[in-house]
């Protein structure tokens, strides 16, 4: 919980909350009433809440139904836009832009749809955000924080990065890193890097390109 470091949320058909309330022991109770299972999901895949307004959460079902909450996640609206579905063992992934609430990604099954859909007016709507990219699993996504508006993603077919400036996603491997499974990422180093983990080929690190710069018009007199 961003709002409480001595709970967590865990993820079923209902949303529930664990309380620590010893040194090895935790209490649970329903945080929601919703039910996520629509469009004949079985539970909740994904769940993020936006870092500068944690009142404001987002959700996607093993079907690739959407949810957003207002309210910490007590109360959700169902959207009517439909996602990725889930990979069977490691399901979706959702990640709030960090400094606007109103914008999240989500990603997962490719195959037969976009893996990655967008949303940028609270969840009410979510559209295809795949351009470069394979119809392949993505497993993770990463917004990076220093104000580009780049995402990373790690996917069945490798690293990739969403460059922002020309909308479109960039493959990012080189000749020396593995050719297998990315199965996560993180922005690490003070933003300045994007950790991805592979399967069963260590751990790599990608520099994350400068920023474009901020052209500031002279003034004239």
């Amino acid at each position: 919980d961003p709002l409480d470091v001595t709970r967590f949320f865990f993820l079923g058909s209902r949303l529930y909350r664990y309380t620590r309330t010893g040194a090895s022991t935790w209490t649970s109770a329903q945080w929601s009433t919703q039910d996520f299972t629509a469009g004949g999901g079985a539970w909740m895949s994904a769940l993020d809440f936006a870092p500068t307004n944690a009142q404001r959460a987002y959700a996607v079902n093993d079907v690739g139904r959407f949810f957003a909450s207002t309210d910490h996640g007590v109360t959700w609206t169902l959207s009517s836009s439909v996602g990725p579905g889930a990979q069977y063992f490691y399901g979706q992934d959702v990640e709030v832009h960090p400094t606007n609430p109103l914008i999240a990604v989500a990603g997962g099954s490719g195959y037969s749809t976009a893996p990655v859909r967008r949303t940028s007016d609270g969840g009410a709507t979510w559209t295809p955000f795949s351009v470069g990219l394979p119809s392949t699993l993505v497993y993770d996504l990463a917004w990076a924080t220093d104000g580009s508006d780049d995402l990373y993603a790690a996917t069945e077919s490798g690293p990739y990065r969403y460059d922002a400036q020309h909308f479109t996603w960039l493959a990012i491997s080189e000749n020396r890193t593995p050719i297998t499974t990315y199965w996560s990422v993180e922005i690490v180093d003070q933003g300045r890097t994007a950790r991805f983990g592979t399967y069963g080929r260590g751990i790599w690190d990608y520099a994350l390109p400068p920023p474009p710069p901020i052209y500031v018009r002279p003034l004239r007199f």
